[in-house]
C-alpha cells in the first residue's frame, strides 16, 4: 500500500510540473500572439492607406481619360467636317 500511494504521488506531482510548465508555454504562445496581432493590425493600417491612395489616383486617372476621350472624339467629329468640307 505504501508503494501504491507513493507512485501515486510521484505521477501526480509529475502531472502538475507538466500541467505548470504547459500553461507557462500557452502564456508565452499568447504573448506571442498578442504581438503577432498588433503588428498585423499595424501593417493593415499601413495597407489601408495604400489602397485609399490607389483608389483616389485610379479615380482620377479614370476621369482624366473620359475628359481625354471627349477631346479624342471632338476632334474626330472636327476632322470628319473638314474632310467633308473638303470633299465636296
Amino acid at each position: 500500500m505504501k508503494y501504491v500511494t507513493l507512485t501515486v504521488m510521484a505521477l501526480w506531482i509529475s502531472f502538475s510540473v507538466d500541467a505548470k510548465t504547459d500553461i507557462e508555454s500557452n502564456l508565452e504562445l499568447l504573448k506571442k500572439n498578442e504581438e503577432n496581432s498588433k503588428e498585423n493590425f499595424e501593417q493593415y493600417k499601413r495597407n489601408l492607406e495604400i489602397v485609399r491612395q490607389n483608389e483616389q489616383e485610379a479615380i482620377k486617372a479614370e476621369k482624366d481619360l473620359a475628359k481625354k476621350r471627349g477631346n479624342f472624339r471632338k476632334m474626330t467629329r472636327t476632322l470628319k467636317r473638314i474632310k467633308w468640307h473638303w470633299i465636296k
